[in-house]
């Protein structure tokens, strides 16, 4: 298959809007950071990341890691404020308002507020250049680029996978691997490249439940910091472990339900449509 000038035109479309929606949440961020506008702005950005991944292995232009950097800086300021968000909305959900953990929602609140200030004053000082990244003519190769990238982030995404109930050490890098593939192959369906949407769907079931036992997991591993530290009694920290505990038993059952894994293995081994 070779590269024609809709192929170039299709590509630089995707690139420009993808530049212009995450350019756009950012705004929205900057008037208010609500959890909603946080969510929606990653999202985006993660989007656009994969489309700029794509351009430099197509073009290896200067300009383009550059570009990616700016992004995954922002993505990067945005998540440890959404992680507090989080950790604040499991608390209202778990404790149901009870006194013994007063302290520990003011806290988190506090940090949160001054987390807030912080990220809008980054998003203030360092925005996003107006306009995208030009994408020419396509090269020559530029398919098989294209394929070799999608390739080598199938591979760290297979590698990664949990395949039975032994978890990987490391859910966060398993959870971004699928996530980054799975944005790799948006971008990559300008240059008539499709992951097959029975595939899709069932790795991004799969993303959100390796999402959720993470979020659970680092929830779970704070929780003696704040006892020691008094925000929290003895009694509210058991009760909020037993309550996290069953969540993440139910996340667990949706990753591992009956043959979840090798169907979603399948599916990273689903050729794409080209």
């Amino acid at each position: 298959m070779h590269a024609t000038g809709k192929d170039a035109a299709a590509f630089s479309r995707t690139l420009g809007r993808d530049w212009r929606s995450f350019r756009r949440r950012l705004a929205r961020c900057r008037r208010k950071l609500g959890r909603e506008r946080v969510h929606q702005a990653r999202s985006a950005g993660r989007r656009l990341e994969g489309s700029l991944a794509l351009a430099a292995a197509v073009w290896r232009r200067g300009e383009l890691p550059a570009r990616q950097k700016d992004v995954l800086d922002r993505l990067a300021e945005l998540g440890g404020l959404r992680d507090l968000q989080l950790e604040r909305q499991y608390l209202r959900s778990l404790s149901g308002g009870t006194s013994d953990c007063r302290r520990l929602r003011r806290a988190l609140r506090r940090r949160e507020h001054q987390m807030r200030r912080r990220v809008r004053r980054e998003l203030d000082r360092r925005r996003l250049d107006r306009n995208p990244p030009r994408a020419g003519r396509l090269p020559a190769g530029a398919f098989r680029r294209v394929r070799a990238e999608l390739g080598r982030s199938r591979r760290r995404a297979l590698a990664l996978f949990p395949r039975s109930r032994r978890l990987p050490g490391d859910l966060h890098a398993a959870r971004i691997a699928l996530k980054r593939y799975l944005a790799l192959t948006a971008a990559a369906a300008p240059c008539r490249w499709r992951l097959p949407a029975d595939s899709r769907r069932v790795l991004e079931a799969r993303a959100s439940a390796l999402g959720k036992i993470h979020d659970y997991d680092q929830f779970l591993r704070r929780l003696p910091r704040w006892e020691r530290k008094g925000w929290i009694g003895a009694s509210a920290g058991t009760r909020l472990r037993t309550k996290l505990g069953r969540r993440r038993q139910q996340a667990l059952k949706q990753l591992f339900r009956r043959e979840a894994p090798a169907r979603a293995l399948a599916a990273l081994g689903a050729e794409l449509r080209g």
